[in-house]
């Protein structure tokens, strides 16, 4: 059954990482990265059950069909259009055919190749995520069914403080870990979530409060997940809560409004639905507007190779960026969609 609150909240994440990529004006970018990659682990967190662990490889399937195989598949097919796209100024620089190899291999081992594709370290990310949740889940339920609640809890807690202490040494884990211990506090969260969702309450003052702190908190920190920079644990767990708070209020009036006004809901909610084509695409559709800025301003064709926008002259060009992000990459998986079905008859 569709939860339409988070189909919203999943909606309104996505087109806050395209407006992050828009390059929009330096403060709503900072106000941005504060919190919007957060929302994508608590809702994946949300939507966890208790059962999966009885069923760790049925569950681990589940995330390779959703997260590891899209990437695998959508990767393929950059990397076979990548000298094409270098043919006509959207790629820096061509693949010699003694590089195809290497880069199939990397594919595999789930490494993202393609700048296009900038935003896949996050399909890395959240399969292992998920699968460690799972994994220290199982492990604190053979230690004791009746406290696995409050050992769970524990078990986050600690792998929070020993990422804290490395985030404080300077130690840098292999393969981003670090980013993924504390995704995984994210994670909890929104599990956690789901067992008192009924006693939180969304008023209007409080979701302008989250919004408040959130202006305040990036005056003073920043968080890049993609780069695995966080600027404190602490302030990082606090502005991803309040991010969230923040969003699941918009997301609840959201609702309300569709009672007014439907199709401002449904909006929201298919943009939800279709999160990983927009993730997939938003970034080539971008050379759509760079390609119009570039003959309004005359200028050399090669800057449509600039990524993932031209920033000169940029100020309001952005909204154009946001716009084309999401919507395009929603018409054209729905023309793909429509090919599909005319050329593959349903059995």
């Amino acid at each position: 059954m569709r939860n339409d609150q988070f189909a919203i909240l999943k909606g309104i994440a996505i087109i806050l990482m395209v407006t992050g990529h828009s390059y929009a004006n330096r403060g709503l970018h900072e106000f941005i990265y504060l919190f919007h990659m957060a929302l994508f682990y608590f809702a994946s967190g949300y939507f966890f059950k208790s059962h999966y662990t009885d069923n760790k490889l049925q569950y681990i399937k589940k995330k390779l069909d959703g997260l590891y195989f899209p990437f695998i598949k959508y990767s393929l097919i950059f990397l076979c259009l990548h000298n094409f796209l270098y043919k006509i100024h959207i790629q820096v620089k061509s693949y010699l055919l003694n590089d195809i190899p290497l880069k199939i291999i990397k594919i595999l081992l789930f490494r993202t190749q393609d700048s296009l594709l900038g935003g896949y370290w996050f399909l890395y990310s959240l399969f292992v995520v998920s699968v460690l949740f799972c994994c220290i889940f199982w492990i604190v339920k053979k230690i004791s069914l009746k406290y696995t609640e409050v050992l769970l809890g524990c078990a986050i807690f600690l792998l929070f403080i020993i990422g804290s202490l490395c985030n404080f040494y300077g130690i840098n884990l292999p393969n981003h870990l670090l980013r993924e211990i504390f995704a995984c506090t994210l994670f909890y969260i929104g599990f956690f979530y789901k067992k008192i969702e009924k006693v939180i309450l969304y008023k209007w003052y409080l979701t302008f409060g989250a919004m408040f702190f959130l202006v305040l908190a990036s005056q003073y920190g920043q968080i890049r997940l993609d780069r695995c920079q966080i600027y404190n644990p602490i302030f990082f767990i606090l502005v991803s809560v309040a991010g969230c708070y923040l969003v699941m209020g918009v997301a609840s009036a959201i609702i309300k409004m569709g009672l007014f006004i439907p199709r401002f809901k449904y909006f929201f909610i298919y943009v939800g639905e279709h999160t990983i084509e927009i993730l997939t695409y938003h970034f080539l559709m971008f050379k759509l507007v760079s390609y119009l800025k570039i003959k309004i301003y005359h200028w050399d064709i090669i800057r449509l190779s600039e990524h993932p926008v031209i920033q000169e002259n940029n100020r309001y060009w952005w909204i154009l960026y946001v716009v084309v992000g999401v919507i395009c990459p929603l018409i054209f998986t729905f023309f793909i969609d429509k090919m599909k079905r005319y050329f593959v008859p349903v059995r």
